[in-house]
């Protein structure tokens, strides 16, 4: 919105006539999200109880959330991603179940409607933006590779193997794990293969129902696209807001992806001795300056406790000053 705002300032900008040229990606996300709904439905096998609890307790005014399950405690975690499920709640009426449903699916469809976009702008062809929407949604680890190995290299690695966690639930050893259904509570009717379950990066399509991640990827695909596409400095104030936002949802993306430009910008400084810096990247190094001194504070500032004392003033210098995990 406040991008929209900006850019009706200038109306050689906005041409209204191309707005129906848009109708198939429009269509395209209310099916992807109605989708994404869909297969969310009664699915509660990643932090559930903490995503829920969070939006409910937000949805009420408790902006930062304390601890889910010991309100005396602060939140030192993002929650970036159920601010949105929290404003669903609060002004649609809806359950923190359904919100959580719907905002999710909402982050989903639109990182891979903006996937397409990024892939076709990269390639210039349709294809390429088909390409990059599924690698977005389905690329992960490689456990799945195993299953191309022979069986007993499978078999003999098994052996040196051991399972925990869901894994240990889903199965004795890793082979026969790989042709199994994951184990997990809350899990959808259908079973998901356990070769497609990867923990060190799952895929976007199983990460969708946590939210978190999908509005991290959003975020920065929408960075990248109107990276170089900015027509004046007021797209700091775009970009700031979008950098804090990826602060508040996935702290790490925030750091590599903002220390990348910082990085360039100081490489572009030195290599050309002070005299060129590209202006998109020096108003995106500045924006990502001030994105870190508002997550500094961000979730403090909306924090206005019903009786000030000891212990709220406690709370806010914890949430002003601490280092989010």
């Amino acid at each position: 919105l406040l991008g929209l705002c900006l850019c009706l300032r200038e109306r050689r900008t906005w041409e209204w006539r191309d707005a129906p040229r848009a109708r198939a990606q429009v269509l395209l996300f209310a099916l992807l999200a109605l989708a994404f709904v869909l297969i969310g439905r009664g699915v509660g096998i990643l932090d559930d109880r903490k995503n829920l609890a969070l939006i409910s307790l937000m949805a009420n005014g408790h902006i930062p959330p304390p601890f889910y399950m010991d309100g005396a405690t602060p939140f030192k975690y993002h929650y970036g991603s159920q601010l949105f499920g929290a404003e669903l709640m609060s002004l649609g009426g809806l359950m923190p179940w359904s919100a959580f449903d719907a905002s999710k699916a909402i982050f989903g469809a639109l990182a891979v409607l903006l996937a397409w976009h990024l892939g076709r702008r990269w390639t210039h062809r349709a294809a390429g933006g088909y390409a990059m929407a599924a690698l977005v949604l389905f690329a992960s680890g490689a456990r799945w590779l195993l299953l191309l190995a022979p069986s007993s290299w499978i078999a003999a690695a098994s052996e040196t193997i051991q399972m925990w966690g869901s894994g240990a639930d889903t199965a004795a050893d890793l082979a026969t794990a790989l042709t199994s259904t994951w184990t997990v509570s809350g899990g959808p009717p259908v079973g998901i293969p356990f070769a497609f379950v990867n923990g060190m990066n799952e895929p976007l399509a199983l990460s969708i129902q946590a939210g978190t991640l999908p509005l991290a990827r959003l975020l920065l695909l929408l960075l990248l696209l109107t990276l170089r596409r900015e027509r004046n400095a007021w797209a700091m104030v775009v970009w700031t807001s979008a950098l804090a936002l990826l602060a508040l949802t996935w702290e790490t993306d925030f750091l590599v992806f903002g220390g990348a430009l910082l990085g360039l910008a100081l490489f572009l400084r030195i290599w050309h001795k002070g005299s060129f810096l590209n202006r998109s990247v020096k108003w995106a190094a500045i924006s990502v300056l001030a994105a870190g001194l508002i997550s500094l504070v961000q979730g403090a500032i909306a924090f206005v406790p019903l009786r000030p004392g000891p212990r709220a003033s406690a709370f806010l210098w914890s949430a002003a000053t601490s280092i989010r995990r």
